[in-house]
């Protein structure tokens, strides 16, 4: 039977020690205006590799240095002279030496519409790009009603096909980067309303050129890192279930529905690029309300979908269909968003609803949770400690409540 102790082996050749995932978070530890990483990111990432993790993804790296999402950060130095480059790698190296027993994994992002105006990184009346112009994604049209979080972002513009070409050209030069630098792989950031996930959004994705086929931008960046990097090299991509309008009791979505994200899935497994694995999750700037701690794991419905779709199944033979007809092309699943107990994990894993766990935020606090999982079936986390809203009563630009690091 499969635990989260079993092993795996991704398609690139690398075998996790767990089905354990220390997934991507906004850790806001590098330099103000955004920089690479700094020794206290360093430390952070020391604990997390001893932590028990199968594999670590890392915080949103940006690929623009001009275009950054918050004010700290980790970002490549797009610009940088040949002699600041070197410089720079120095220190993305010394964060992969510092994760010598886990398989490292840089997250490449670019925020489009979703980069706040006070990041220092460009003047805050320069305008934010997007796939078509409009908002940050599905809930563009409450953020810009919102008088808390709407003046945070400019305006944004439609990008051009040549700096959509530009674009791509940053995250495959962001990819070789990270190789050289030590890295095991990359995720494709292509949620939570973030630039990929305005091109993947029907609700910001009104383009008329070739971009205007969803998909198509997020293919050709997965098709050339590969063929930049090789089939050695560990290449995932993040994607959204759907998006969600938290001004509708946090049920009602708007602009990508599940079924837009079916979609967006089986286009990315079914082209001709050979990907290591996928990460689920969802919500975007304006829409992350719905990820309540009551909600239990947030994207199960949607992992169903993707396994009935994969296998030809019913729902109720999901699990027997596919440990009778293994999917040995496929992309490894990882499910992430709201998994804090070993019952649930082991429960999502022998109902082959994923092959990997994502956990974000108990690792904030808890840096061997990965462990404490795999040695004990019974062990659960409670965060409600230590997260901010639950000190001083108010939730931070709406978001989920913040977590304190442990350093």
């Amino acid at each position: 039977m499969t635990s989260c102790g079993t092993p795996i082996e991704l398609r690139c050749g690398i075998t996790l020690q767990n089905r354990l995932v220390k997934s991507a978070l906004e850790e806001s530890l590098c330099k103000l205006g955004g920089s690479a990483p700094t020794p206290a990111l360093v430390r952070l990432y020391q604990q997390w590799d001893v932590g028990g993790w199968g594999m670590i993804i890392t915080g949103n790296i940006q690929v623009d240095s001009r275009h950054i999402g918050l004010p700290f950060d980790a970002t490549l130095q797009s610009h940088a002279s040949e002699k600041h480059g070197k410089y720079e790698e120095n220190k993305w190296r010394r964060l992969a030496q510092a994760v010598p027993h886990t398989p490292l994994i840089g997250q490449l992002n670019h925020p489009g519409a979703q980069s706040t105006r006070w990041t220092f990184s460009k003047a805050p009346w320069t305008r934010n790009v997007s796939a078509s112009g409009s908002g940050s994604g599905s809930g563009s049209e409450s953020i810009r009603q919102s008088k808390t979080i709407s003046p945070l972002f400019p305006p944004c513009r439609a990008l051009s096909e040549i700096e959509v070409h530009a674009i791509i050209s940053q995250f495959i030069n962001a990819a070789l980067f990270l190789q050289r630098s030590g890295f095991d792989g990359v995720q494709i950031h292509a949620a939570h309303g973030y630039l990929l996930a305005q091109f993947l959004s029907p609700g910001t994705n009104r383009r008329t050129d070739a971009y205007g086929v969803r998909c198509t931008i997020l293919v050709q960046i997965l098709r050339a890192v590969r063929s930049a990097c090789g089939d050695t090299f560990c290449i995932g991509v993040k994607l959204s279930a759907g998006d969600y309008n938290n001004h509708s009791n946090h049920k009602q979505r708007s602009g990508l529905l599940m079924e837009d994200a079916l979609e967006n899935y089986l286009a990315i497994v079914n082209s001709d690029v050979a990907i290591d694995f996928v990460e689920i999750s969802g919500g975007s700037y304006d829409s992350l309300a719905f990820l309540s701690r009551s909600q239990g794991v947030f994207f199960e419905e949607f992992a169903r979908k993707i396994r009935r779709s994969v296998d030809g199944a019913d729902e109720h033979h999901v699990h027997s269909s596919h440990a009778n007809h293994p999917i040995t092309q496929s992309p490894r699943l990882i499910l992430t968003g709201g998994i804090r107990s070993r019952t649930t994990i082991d429960r999502l894993l022998s109902e082959q609803l994923c092959d990997m766990v994502g956990m974000g935020r108990p690792a904030c606090v808890f840096p061997a949770v990965a462990r404490a999982m795999v040695n004990n079936s019974e062990h659960s986390v409670d965060l409600t400690p230590y997260e901010v809203d639950s000190v001083c009563g108010v939730r931070t630009l709406g978001f989920v409540g913040m977590m304190c690091w442990v350093l």
